[in-house]
């Protein structure tokens, strides 16, 4: 799962997604009340204004890269994109379950070294860390998975 090409029909064109990311672009869609249209449009919008910017004037980075291989870099420019932007909000109650589970299976405590979540696909540790530190994905910032697992009685 997640190496099958899905092409979702964005008007006249079609954009090659994996299936793990077109789910992604669907789950982001229902979450914004996008249609799925719309919210590959704004997407592929802001992917290919970012490539432009950086074309017009003749940036040297651009020096013999054909239209086809733009459109490629564009098409990774909206996949990472989404990686980024459609992760769901987390919850201290979600982030001490996974950690619970974790701990039943391994029996130690996560910590940003741990890899994957296995009850999360797509969500690691250190990504949970980092939103704990900076704040984001409805978290406050200022803490981290350590202290997030003392302050609760796990370790």
């Amino acid at each position: 799962m997640g190496n099958e090409v899905t092409p979702i029909d964005v008007g006249a064109i079609s954009v090659p997604l994996s299936s793990a990311m077109a789910a992604r672009v669907s789950a982001r869609a229902r979450k914004h009340k996008q249609n799925l249209t719309e919210a590959v449009d704004a997407l592929l919008v802001l992917a290919f204004r970012n490539i432009d910017a950086a074309s017009i004037g003749g940036h040297k980075r651009w020096d013999g890269v054909s239209a086809e291989q733009r459109s490629a870099l564009g098409r990774k420019a909206v996949e990472a994109r989404w990686r980024k932007e459609a992760r769901d909000d987390l919850t201290v109650e979600q982030i001490l379950a996974w950690a619970d589970a974790h701990h039943k299976r391994t029996r130690k405590w996560p910590s940003v070294n741990s890899g994957a979540v296995d009850d999360a696909p797509g969500e690691t540790w250190v990504a949970i860390n980092q939103a704990l530190y900076k704040g984001g994905r409805g978290l406050p910032k200022g803490s981290s998975l350590s202290k997030l697992l003392v302050e609760h009685g796990r370790k």
